[in-house]
């Protein structure tokens, strides 16, 4: 019922600096990024956010936005590496960044970097480097799952918790493999909605969420997607946008 929704792509003009609030209703736009860009990593909330790295072409950036509810304010302290395609959880004051595609090639990341509201700090890596994951969670309590796995590509149903300190192979992997997902909720109802399966035209709607134990089958989405904006917890949540065939042309669904 309070949600940011920023930056992304669109073919007319590649990378967007649009940002638009939701108050369970509907969408208003705000005060747009000073940076177009999409493949970001974002966490926060409505009033507090942070927008990292992602792709500004040609090619991907270092750069940090903060969103103090009104307007974006570049942060002079950014990543560490040019990133996209990776997964940010945690508040704007305490936020957490991991993973990502860093090479032409497709190369992926396994770095995680922690966020104390003004810089990054290095902290132990995934146990497995991936791009296009999903993640819930806190700064101190995460779960990351799914994603690609460098070169050649492997998309992925393994998933790790994150203690605040290192992260910890889970024993149940996702019942399917998945990248560019949505994804929203916490370490212990964590979601998993949507996403590729294969090329990206391999879209799915299917829903899968983590109850801190195992995996679990719900109710898919009405569309299947991938690259899906998403937020809110496992009992109300939003998937907005996102790419597949049966995706309006200007990709509002």
């Amino acid at each position: 019922s309070a949600g940011l929704l920023f930056g992304g792509y669109q073919p007319s003009s590649q990378s967007r600096t649009e940002t638009e609030t939701y108050d369970g209703t509907s969408y208003s736009e705000v005060n747009d990024l000073s940076q177009g860009r999409r493949y970001v990593a974002g966490f926060g909330t409505q009033t507090a956010a942070v927008c990292a790295g992602g792709n500004t072409p040609p090619g991907r950036v270092t750069s940090v936005e903060e969103w103090d509810g009104s307007s974006w304010g570049t942060n002079p302290n950014s990543l560490p590496t040019a990133v996209h395609v990776l997964r940010g959880t945690g508040t704007a004051t305490a936020g957490l960044v991991f993973g990502g595609n860093i090479g032409a090639s497709g190369s992926t990341t396994a770095n995680t970097q922690t966020f104390d509201g003004t810089t990054f700090s290095e902290v132990n890596n995934l146990n497995t480097a991936r791009s296009g994951l999903g993640g819930a969670g806190t700064q101190t309590a995460t779960i990351g799952y799914g994603g690609t796995y460098s070169v050649p590509a492997v998309i992925l149903t393994n998933a790790e918790s994150w203690d605040g300190s290192s992260w910890s192979n889970l024993s149940t992997p996702m019942l399917t493999p998945r990248n560019n997902m949505g994804a929203a909720g916490t370490n212990t109802a964590a979601m998993s909605y949507g996403g590729n399966s294969g090329t990206t035209s391999t879209q799915n709607a299917d829903y899968q969420l983590y109850n801190g134990t195992t995996w679990v089958t719900q109710p898919s989405m009405a569309i299947s997607r991938s690259y899906i904006a998403g937020f809110g917890v496992s009992t109300s949540a939003i998937g907005a946008g996102g790419y597949g065939s049966a995706i309006n042309p200007d990709r509002t669904r």
